[in-house]
């Protein structure tokens, strides 16, 4: 009995305890569970998944929209036009604005394309443009051609005028028709408002073909004038091409024309000299001026140290082209500003001239040194224009035999005297000269002058009147002195050539007339003394010595040529320094009344000793001239 009641309560024991664990298992994972709930909700935040989209609120709206109506288009639309009819029919009326606007730029854009390609038909047909068409757009013109010229080339832009540039009505019909453009091209001089400029002004007056540039001229400024005269042209006419030219070429404008139509549909012509081998160009430029400084200045030694800076120039020729050119325009002292622009201010510059190492003088100072002191500086000239004016004239002779010459010819030439006997020939040369040019209108000064003091110079030496004998020997004077100024090349077509031949010519007159005033005065020994011909005959010095044919043909030579060029050039400078300076005129004026009024009664015209009465005057040419 007692076994069975142990085992009884064992087992009822052992059910009780089970029981009770499985619910407190069952407590612990409930607490468990609603605490990790409780955690997890309050630490982590569910990630949203990157492949679904989510709709905006716009598109929200619509699916509203489409379920509330179905699918149908049209409740759509109705259901659009009542949520935002105002805001709708801006739209639509803005929308109606840009397409009106596009239509007409459209349209605009069809006109102006018309228009364009009826100009350039017209220019290519030479159909002229209408009036209407030039309002709306600028005319575009075939080329636009600059003549490049300078204040002393009148005789070159009449040559121009005269041949292949139209004039007046047809030059207008010319720009109109062809839409060719034709301009002599040129700036002002260093004296604005001076003569020249009013010169170029009176002539484009009457021809109306300038194009003046704002540009000062000068030869060593062709650079800078080229590209003003572009620029200007471009910014004036509205051209497929622009073109530049020299007043000494000739153009056929039918050809050029021709020629510039083949290139007009590239978009960018060049025609001209093309420049190339920049690198290749200097090495051989710098070479090439050394020639000169290895030929003359390594034989000096150390002396060529003392060689003030300058610029031997090209081998042989030297300095002679650029000095030419100067000398030919109208600022021939831009060869020697040239010098002091690249060497400073040092008034000395070595330089090859005429065939000869040279120095170049600028100063007055320096200047009236080297002319006054003859102990130092003996006179000397080139040998090519020894062999021009006469190795016996002047500055052919040596020293003594030159203050010899210049001694016997003072008085028969220069003296009080002599010069008094033509006062009243060359006075009424000069009021029958001014006289006829105050009718001619315009014409060249300077030829004129060169004519009457020629003249004039001709009548004192040779007693000779005939127009045919003076224009004849003027004519071989003027290729004389344009020898004198060139490069001494003995070739034919060169002037230093022509100039040779027109020396033989005038030696060969002058010989014969000085033969047959010989052989006038062997029969008629006691005929009166007419000209400067007979004292320069007669003339002899303290040993008794005359002076042989020779001597007088080259002092006949010399003076005519002073004659025909320093007398000319002379009066045409005092002239236009006079113009220039209205005041010094007034002045000069006063002085030569002054002296009139002064004359005595029943006295006409002037004689030598009123003359030596223009203080005024001769203080300002000697001023002006030194």
């Amino acid at each position: 009995m007692t076994t069975k009641m142990k085992g009884g309560g064992g087992e009822h024991s052992s059910s009780s305890r089970s029981s009770a664990s499985r619910r407190w298992t069952l407590l612990l994972c409930l607490g468990s569970f609603c605490v990790g709930m409780f955690f997890t909700d309050r630490m982590w935040n569910i990630p949203e998944s990157r492949d679904i989209s989510r709709p905006s609120v716009t598109e929200a709206e619509r699916l509203k929209l489409i379920s509330e109506g179905g699918c149908n288009p049209k409740s759509l639309y109705q259901k659009e036009v009542k949520r935002d009819p105002q805001a709708l029919l801006g739209q639509v009326s803005n929308t109606h604005n840009a397409l009106q606007t596009l239509d007409k730029t459209i349209s605009s854009l069809e006109m102006e394309l018309a228009a364009a390609r009826s100009v350039q038909e017209s220019l290519t047909n030479g159909a002229p443009v209408s009036d209407d068409m030039g309002k709306k757009k600028k005319r575009r013109y075939l080329m636009v051609v600059g003549i490049n010229t300078a204040f002393s080339s009148r005789k070159r832009r009449d040559s121009v005028r005269a041949t292949w540039m139209p004039q007046g009505e047809k030059r207008r019909r010319l720009e109109e028709e062809k839409g060719i453009i034709i301009r002599f091209v040129i700036g002002h001089s260093a004296t604005a408002g001076g003569i020249l400029d009013r010169a170029i002004e009176a002539e484009d007056r009457k021809h109306g073909d300038f194009l003046r540039l704002d540009h000062v001229e000068g030869y060593l400024e062709l650079s800078g004038k080229t590209k003003t005269y572009f620029a200007t042209a471009f910014s004036m006419w509205d051209a497929d091409f622009y073109v530049k030219v020299d007043d000494d070429v000739h153009v056929n404008i039918a050809t050029l024309g021709e020629t510039l139509v083949r290139h007009r549909k590239k978009p960018r012509v060049y025609i001209g000299c093309m420049k190339s081998g920049p690198v290749l160009y200097q090495n051989l430029k710098w070479l090439a001026k050394k020639v000169n400084v290895w030929l003359y200045e390594s034989s000096l030694g150390e002396n060529k140290h003392y060689l003030p800076p300058g610029d031997m120039g090209w081998p042989f020729i030297g300095n002679m082209p650029s000095f030419l050119r100067a000398f030919k325009t109208s600022d021939p002292d831009s060869f020697a500003r040239t010098l002091v622009k690249r060497y400073g201010p040092k008034g000395v510059y070595k330089t090859h001239m005429f065939g000869n190492p040279s120095i170049i003088v600028t100063t007055p100072d320096t200047c009236r040194r080297v002319l006054t002191d003859d102990d130092a500086f003996r006179p000397g000239w080139p040998t090519s224009t020894m062999e021009l004016i006469g190795r016996k004239s002047f500055i052919g002779i040596p020293y003594e035999e030159h203050k010899r010459l210049r001694r016997l010819t003072a008085a028969p030439v220069n003296g009080h005297e002599a010069l008094s006997l033509y006062i009243p020939y060359i006075e009424e040369n000069v009021i029958t000269a001014l006289d006829k040019w105050s009718k001619m209108g315009e014409f060249e000064f300077l030829t004129h002058l060169r004519k009457l003091t020629f003249r004039i110079i001709m009548y004192i030496f040779l007693s000779t009147e005939s127009e045919n004998v003076m224009d004849a020997l003027e004519r071989e004077y003027t290729a004389l002195n344009y020898g004198v100024r060139a490069m001494a090349v003995n070739i034919p077509g060169f002037a230093y050539h022509r100039a040779l031949k027109a020396r033989k010519k005038l030696v060969a007159a002058f010989q014969s007339i000085v033969t047959e005033r010989r052989n006038q005065r062997k029969q008629n020994s006691s005929s009166n003394k007419k000209d400067m011909l007979d004292n320069l005959i007669d003339v002899e010095d303290e040993k008794g010595k005359t002076l042989d044919d020779e001597e007088i043909i080259d002092v006949l030579l010399m003076y005519l040529n002073a004659g025909h060029e320093s007398s000319g050039h002379t009066i045409m400078w005092a002239t236009i320094f006079l113009q220039e300076h209205p005041e010094f005129l007034q002045r000069a004026k006063a002085e030569q009344e002054m002296i009139l009024e002064n004359r005595p009664k029943g006295q006409k015209g002037l004689t030598l000793k009123k003359l030596d009465k223009w203080s005024f005057c001769r203080r300002l040419l000697m001023r002006h001239f030194e």
